[in-house]
């Protein structure tokens, strides 16, 4: 009976020991991606919620104002990640259902209530998604992309066209949101809320693509026409795919607004809808996990550029240069970073530190193999070499 752990084992058994080694190794790929992979992922989770506990213990209220920010951000970066990069429907309409959410919320606050003005605008927003969607039925790629794009347009004049007609040119100011007695007035409350709401549709986005329905919009993403050939309902998937990302974009951007408590026109840009692209390029096309680090990287960014210009000397320095051009600097950094990691690494972030440590596993592996396949090979009888005299009759 052969012993699993015990590689010279394994290797003594088989003829060819390079081939024996091969094998292993590949075992040892594998084996990462089933318990191995779990343990890890366990152990990342518990990292993650320790910190989220220790973080407001230890921060003010400037950094805990950024972190909600970031909470917010991947909120909305999950359904875009989903979208495009799951289901591989290009789309820059993000910014469109935000300030869709962001509008139903304004009308309705004072009437209904946060709870219920949240749901009701990510409800519409889904429904709108799943219009949005046909033309993707036929469309693809670029001519998608021109079709969101006139969602952002047509979105953006219609609620510039409701501030003139309602008299507020500089934008509307939401009451404080509260869920029954518990008002939501701080950013500590805030981040308890948006970590909740981060959890729930990480949780659901994560047992989509676990499921019969994730594995759909993969097939759909490599290649729709051979998706339809296996049996894959393209019309069902496709509009479901906009249907569940807008439904949770438009909660992300309802929730914004309640906690910017701030909504106007002038916010919902193209600018705001690259950059959530930018966000899933940088953290991970089609990852969960890079949707949350390509949102908090965005979002900490700035302020990582403005407290090192903060710290340098201010007078004719790189500190004076850096607090002038802050904008451009990052901007310059983010066309840097998604240039980056389109061309050396497509699965960003997440799949880098994927990669490194499969790398890692294995090699501390098959370091330990190729001694053993040495080994074993040095106590290998050589073959025998035949006998050159002629033959004798």
């Amino acid at each position: 009976m052969s012993n699993r752990s015990d590689p010279a084992g394994e290797l003594a058994g088989t003829a060819d020991p390079a081939s024996a080694g091969r094998a292993l190794v590949s075992r040892t790929v594998s084996s990462f991606s089933g318990p191995r992979r779990w343990r890890l992922t366990v152990l990342v989770l518990a990292v993650i919620a320790l910190a989220l506990v220790v973080f407001p213990l230890t921060s003010n209220q400037y950094y805990m104002h950024v972190v909600d920010a970031a909470l917010v951000a991947s909120i909305i970066a999950i359904p875009t990640n989903l979208l495009t990069g799951r289901a591989g429907l290009f789309s820059i309409g993000n910014a469109a259902f935000m300030a869709i959410g962001a509008w139903i919320v304004v009308v309705l606050a004072n009437s209904v209530g946060f709870v219920a003005s949240v749901l009701l605008a990510a409800t519409v927003c889904g429904a709108v998604g799943v219009i949005i969607g046909i033309p993707s039925l036929r469309l693809r790629n670029f001519y998608m992309v021109l079709t969101t794009l006139a969602l952002q347009f047509i979105v953006a004049t219609a609620f510039l066209q409701y501030e003139i007609e309602t008299k507020n040119p500089g934008g509307f100011y939401l009451p404080v949101a509260s869920i029954g007695p518990v008002q939501l007035a701080d950013v500590n409350a805030w981040y308890v809320a948006l970590a909740v709401v981060l959890v729930a549709v990480y949780a659901v986005t994560w047992a989509l693509f676990s499921s019969r329905v994730g594995r759909a919009w993969l097939a759909i993403r490599e290649h729709d026409v051979a998706a339809a050939a296996i049996g894959v309902n393209i019309t069902y998937y496709k509009l479901l795919a906009f249907g569940v990302s807008s439904f949770m974009i438009g909660l992300g951007g309802a929730l914004d607004a309640y906690f910017v408590r701030f909504v106007s026109a002038d916010t919902y840009t193209l600018d705001l809808a690259i950059g959530y692209v930018a966000m899933i390029i940088i953290g991970g096309l089609g990852s969960l996990p890079g949707s949350v680090i390509g949102a908090f990287v965005y979002t900490l960014l700035p302020v990582i550029v403005e407290n090192i210009g903060g710290s340098l000397p201010q007078t004719g320095g790189a500190g004076s240069f850096i607090v002038q051009n802050e904008f451009y600097i990052e901007s310059a950094i983010y066309g840097a970073l998604v240039l980056v990691f389109l061309y050396k690494q497509p699965r960003g972030i997440a799949g880098l530190a994927k990669q490194l440590t499969v790398r890692r596993l294995v090699g501390r592996r098959a370091g330990m193999l190729s001694f053993d396949v040495s080994a074993l090979a040095a106590k290998e009888p050589a073959p025998a070499k035949p006998e050159t005299g002629g033959a004798t009759r």
